[in-house]
């Protein structure tokens, strides 16, 4: 299942993810430079790829960094040259035949062109075609790195190689009352510029959360939904509004603009490809915990 996500790849909730790359040893610019910055050591295994020759084009090398899996997928031989579309398809071909034996339960790609190959037009098709009808969940990530004035490499890099852990409904609930206090109770529709307010009951009993449209009823929510959303949510990494569990669906809308006031939720554009689903979602950034930084570990499968 393909699903076009906006947003970085690095805080993607993909097991694997893809890695454009060239069969030089160099990780030089854009993307690969952010991969050779925050995976120093799987840097190091690749230039000894290319350097023995193991790294070629039609095929990848599949390696462990941490929590992450990093899939090297050779588009060129030099650096300095154009890709092209048969050196892709060709790997991608053999990804998709071999992903089951390779264990991957989830997919990340990241949006990438080179020379005349542009991502709209000529990779993202193969990709399509290739890999949609599998049924782990294949996310295409659009992102402009330049222009995210908000990004910052350091936070990403511990996000990376740094522990991180999931979060307590309990904790969930006391950042959530943060928050609506924050904002005073009132929150927008994203796009629509619809308000909306939203109380929170919680006590040693029971925990209640209202939503009240400006131009409709209230909707009181019990602890179990939400209880019950959270824990999807953080199963699943990723969570389109269609894919709420407890009957949530409808107020999809207004969940997704609250739970993107904490600091571990992020509100963004998904979609299903080719689906006419609404295309917001909610993405979980697990957060660090205290414990110390844990190291790298590398295997690798080469194929």
């Amino acid at each position: 299942m393909i699903i076009t996500v906006e947003s970085d790849i690095f805080v993607s909730p993909a097991t694997v993810w893809v890695h454009p790359v060239n069969t030089a040893g160099v990780m030089g610019s854009g993307l690969s430079s952010e991969f050779k910055r925050f995976f120093p050591q799987v840097y190091e295994e690749y230039r000894a790829l290319c350097a023995s020759g193991r790294l070629a084009l039609g095929r990848v090398w599949l390696a462990q960094a941490g929590r992450k899996r990093i899939l090297h997928l050779p588009i060129k031989a030099h650096w300095r040259a154009n890709a092209k579309r048969e050196d892709i398809e060709a790997a991608v071909q053999l990804l998709a035949s071999r992903w089951a034996e390779w264990g991957i339960g989830s997919l990340a790609v990241p949006e990438f062109g080179d020379g005349d190959l542009t991502w709209q037009a000529d990779i993202r098709p193969l990709f399509e075609s290739a890999l949609d009808a599998l049924p782990i969940p294949v996310y295409l990530h659009i992102y402009d790195r330049k222009h995210d004035a908000a990004r910052n490499l350091r936070q990403i890099a511990d996000l990376l190689n740094k522990p991180v852990g999931r979060v307590p409904f309990e904790r969930l609930l006391r950042d959530l009352g943060r928050v609506i206090r924050k904002a005073n109770g009132r929150f927008v529709v994203g796009g629509s510029g619809a308000g909306f307010s939203v109380s929170l009951e919680a006590t040693a009993r029971r925990t209640r959360l209202t939503l009240t449209p400006d131009d409709g009823e209230p909707q009181t929510l019990s602890d179990s939904q939400l209880a019950d959303l959270w824990a999807t949510l953080q199963a699943a990494g990723l969570l389109m509004g269609w894919q709420f569990p407890g009957a949530l669906e409808p107020w999809a809308p207004y969940l997704i603009p609250l739970l993107d006031g904490l600091d571990y939720v992020r509100g963004v554009t998904a979609a299903v490809s080719g689906s006419g689903a609404a295309p917001n979602a909610l993405l979980f950034v697990p957060p660090l915990t205290q414990a110390s930084p844990h190291t790298l570990t590398l295997t690798a499968t080469e194929e």
